[in-house]
């Protein structure tokens, strides 16, 4: 799992060449189990540890950047940010849309929220239109990460003094 948060984070690889990877991996270790001595429950254990996506691999390492998804309505494009109850993780959002989409006109009414099942099987409400936003600070990190912007900052910055000289 290690080889896929350094192919992510360091080489810039996308997601779905992440789950390539970890599809790869994933086959190679049942080929050798295959063959291997090992006790069945042993080796399903070891397989069962294996994480399924890039996006839970990244999270266990504290690498997936904290976002904030707000509900949007689907017909006003109105943007409601969630609220929390008092030592609850769990996002609230209005059930409809309060907007004036124009001056002295009625509220929209559209509903921001579909019924779902959350993965601890409790039942959760989820926007029918999420909008999500990255928080600023993780998103200048990865951006300044980046490889190539040095060089392009230097570039921009060489031909301004250029310029001016």
């Amino acid at each position: 799992m290690f080889l896929l948060v350094i192919c992510s984070t360091i080489m810039g690889i996308s997601h779905q060449m992440g789950y390539f990877i970890l599809n790869v991996v994933r086959l190679l270790l049942v080929w050798v189990f295959k063959d291997s001595e090992a006790r069945p429950n042993a080796r399903q254990s070891i397989l069962d540890q294996l994480l399924s996506t890039i996006k839970t691999i990244l999270a266990r390492f504290d690498l997936t950047g904290k976002t904030t998804t707000f509900a949007t309505c689907p017909k006003c494009h109105c943007t409601y940010p969630p609220a929390f109850l008092p030592g609850s993780t769990v996002p609230q959002y209005p059930t409809t849309c309060k907007n004036h989409p124009y001056p002295d006109s009625n509220p929209c009414g559209s509903p921001l929220l579909k019924d779902s099942i959350s993965d601890n099987g409790i039942p959760s409400s989820k926007p029918l239109k999420p909008y999500i936003v990255a928080n600023f600070h993780d998103y200048l990190a990865n951006l300044l990460s980046r490889k190539d912007l040095e060089s392009m900052m230097d570039h921009c910055c060489n031909n301004l003094m250029a310029s001016i000289r």
